[in-house]
């Protein structure tokens, strides 16, 4: 057997490498599923705060936690995916950096917050779990929230 053209002998290597280089995108592995909770502010001053509860931890204790710099009169938050269940999400937009959520002295906020579902609390009594919850079934979801 004769050995290949001297062509293919320098144009093999080329043709390797430009092989190599290329993206496979049956090899690249999916995303993760994505959880954006949206929030619309009434200034870009401060930090939004948000927080995603379920049932036991509901505006106490979050599971998880997250922080975005309004733009816009908007803020995102991205939490990582869940198992199913029922959800609720909250965040307040922090005006004066302080970490918190302030309250004036008949206990009402004095920054902008809202909740899931759009609920509101009644007579000083924040919204409950099970009017903000949203069952969550797994993959990709937005929650839309609007702070006042």
């Amino acid at each position: 057997m004769s050995p290949p053209p001297r062509a293919f002998r320098t144009l093999a290597p080329a043709l390797l490498a430009w092989l190599l280089c290329m993206e496979v995108p049956a090899l690249a592995s999916p995303a993760p599923p994505q959880i954006v909770m949206v929030g619309r502010v009434p200034s870009e001053r401060g930090h939004l705060k948000c927080g995603l509860f379920d049932r036991e931890g509901w505006l106490k204790r979050p599971l998880q936690i997250a922080q975005a710099l309004p733009a816009g009169f908007r803020g995102v938050c991205q939490f990582q995916p869940l198992a199913p269940g029922s959800y609720a999400w909250g965040a307040y937009l922090d005006e004066n950096e302080n970490n918190r959520l302030d309250f004036n002295l008949m206990g009402y906020p004095r920054e902008p917050y809202g909740v899931s579902n759009g609920v509101r609390g009644f007579l000083l009594q924040p919204p409950s779990f099970d009017a903000a919850k949203i069952d969550y079934g797994g993959g990709e979801l937005i929650v839309q929230l609007e702070l006042h």
